[in-house]
């Protein structure tokens, strides 16, 4: 008999990969109860050697995950390395995912692996961009910034609807609700409602919500504006500025108020000056 074993498989040319390699696992039933479309692909942007023992590249790149002081590149390829690398299993993702959780660490290194991470495994990446955008210690932006990374539809809007509804930093919230829109439409105008009727918003974000919900709901939108520019107790260049968004409505009736508003001797020097120049960008704009 014959006990000699089977020719093994050809090395092959390099960059080629075994048909084997391409499959994928089955989503499962998680990926087809209760969780959204997951339509990303990899861009992953790594190629595998076989140089070192699979072993030394997790080792190598466990260490390099947990050091900011690494360059971009080798950051990136430690990220996917414990992705999908040579010797990648679960441990390796647990490891990653808990990497990127870790306060210790900077967080714009952690939002950049996290970045990687999406690049080499959008489905994969899901939990870990998740838990970052959920984690109030984060900066609201790079929460934003994860919550618009996660491949998932619906825990991307979960993750922004929480962003739009609750982070510290106004101009954030107002972020968020944009990019809520096309995911869920309602809970972004109430979202950008909010911070137009909110009085102890920053003046500038409160406008552009305003901005924002108009496109939506033109009448309330209106009549916010109408609030301010009307308020005597509101400041003369918010009046005008107010009033100014009114005449890009096409309400007519607020054009003619800033008209009387030039005779007004007791209008301040610095107010006379914005009114002037906001009436020169109306009739450039020819809004009026």
């Amino acid at each position: 008999m014959d006990s000699r074993q089977g020719p093994s498989a050809p090395a092959g040319r390099p960059g080629d990969r075994s048909r084997h390699a391409k499959r994928r696992p089955a989503a499962g039933v998680l990926g087809l109860i209760g969780l959204g479309r997951r339509s990303a692909r990899s861009e992953c942007r790594h190629i595998d050697t076989r140089i070192k023992d699979p072993r030394d590249v997790q080792r190598d790149a466990r260490a390099a995950i947990l050091d900011p002081k690494h360059d971009s590149e080798d950051r990136d390829r430690a990220v996917h390395d414990l992705a999908h690398g040579p010797g990648a299993d679960e441990v390796s993702r647990w490891t990653l995912r808990n990497t990127i959780q870790d306060r210790y660490l900077d967080q714009g290194h952690r939002l950049a692996m996290a970045e990687e991470y999406r690049r080499c495994d959008p489905e994969a990446a899901v939990e870990a961009l998740f838990l970052f955008a959920l984690d109030a210690a984060n900066d609201p932006f790079a929460r934003l910034k994860a919550a618009r990374l996660i491949a998932d539809e619906t825990q991307q809007r979960l993750a922004i609807l929480l962003i739009a509804r609750a982070a510290g930093d106004a101009e954030c919230r107002l972020r968020a609700a944009v990019a809520l829109k096309p995911l869920a439409p309602r809970d972004a105008e109430e979202s950008t409602k909010a911070l137009a009727t909110d009085p102890e918003v920053s003046f500038g974000v409160r406008i552009e919500a305003v901005r924002h919900w108009s496109q939506v709901n033109r009448t309330a939108a209106v009549e916010v504006l109408w609030q301010i520019a009307g308020s005597p107790d509101t400041l003369w260049i918010r009046r005008i500025t107010a009033a100014a968004e009114l005449v890009l409505l096409r309400v007519r009736a607020a054009y003619k108020l800033l008209l009387e508003w030039v005779e007004n001797r007791e209008l301040p020097e610095e107010a006379r000056t914005h009114l002037f120049a906001t009436l020169r960008r109306l009739e450039a704009q020819r809004a009026v």
